[in-house]
């Protein structure tokens, strides 16, 4: 019923409350999940929304942006740190020495320790003389002093010591990184006893071989007939062994 000459207002026509309505970005948890998901959606909805003070929107807005702005920045440093390789990557590899090469030859060919003297290292020293004349110049004298191994019979000691000679020879003048040796000196002691009856370790051989030399021979009929390579050093090389060894039988 009209009241004081006025109608009640026409409520067909008015906009739906934010209680009522039925708009997606005016549910707050949807809005909040699409800023995580796919935050452009969620950001629109963030701003179409009704319910938040827009204050809080700036807020949300910043924070959103921070975090983003976070992420962006450390994957960027991680891809960054991936392409970046150890500096030691880039460093030129340093040639071995003459020394070092020798060194490891003569553990592959002899092993790195010999059988009797606790020492951690069969070498005993190494020392390289650069040619000045001869058919050698401008290459080198490598002269090796080395413990040989003992066996259980001073004949066998013998032939292991010269099988040692054979296979060192073989690699140090088939290795291509040691072609700047012309000649090589080889010096194996072992453990003797001097006139007090006391053990001493000594030079028992000298044994010395030319590349030029070298290149004749063929290495496999060498290893089974040490006393072969023995009789080769003493015509085209250079031999010489202690009395106290014995001779091949």
């Amino acid at each position: 019923m009209p009241t004081d000459g006025m109608s009640e207002p026409d409520l067909e026509g008015a906009p739906p409350s934010p209680s009522g309505s039925g708009a997606w970005y005016d549910n707050g948890c949807l809005v909040i999940l699409l800023l995580i998901v796919f935050w452009p959606v969620g950001l629109y909805g963030l701003w179409k929304n009704q319910g938040w003070s827009r204050g809080g929107k700036w807020a949300m807005t910043i924070g959103l942006l921070f975090f983003f702005a976070a992420m962006i920045g450390t994957l960027l440093a991680g891809q960054g740190e991936s392409r970046i390789e150890p500096a030691s990557s880039h460093r030129p590899v340093r040639p071995l020495t003459m020394e070092q090469r020798m060194a490891r030859i003569v553990k592959d060919a002899m092993g790195e320790k010999d059988n009797w003297s606790g020492k951690p290292s069969r070498i005993i020293q190494i020392e390289k003389i650069r040619q000045v004349a001869g058919p050698g110049e401008g290459k080198y004298l490598v002269k090796v002093w080395y413990r040989a191994d003992e066996s259980l019979s001073a004949d066998g000691t013998r032939r292991s010591m010269t099988t040692d000679a054979v296979r060192f020879f073989q690699r140090l003048f088939e290795e291509p990184t040691c072609s700047d040796i012309y000649e090589c000196f080889l010096a194996p002691h072992l453990q003797l006893v001097d006139q007090y009856g006391q053990p001493k370790e000594g030079q028992v051989a000298k044994m010395v071989l030319a590349r030029p030399v070298a290149a004749k021979i063929n290495w496999q009929h060498m290893w089974a007939l040490p006393e072969r390579f023995e009789n080769l050093l003493k015509s085209e090389g250079g031999l010489w062994l202690h009395p106290a060894l014995p001779a091949l039988r």
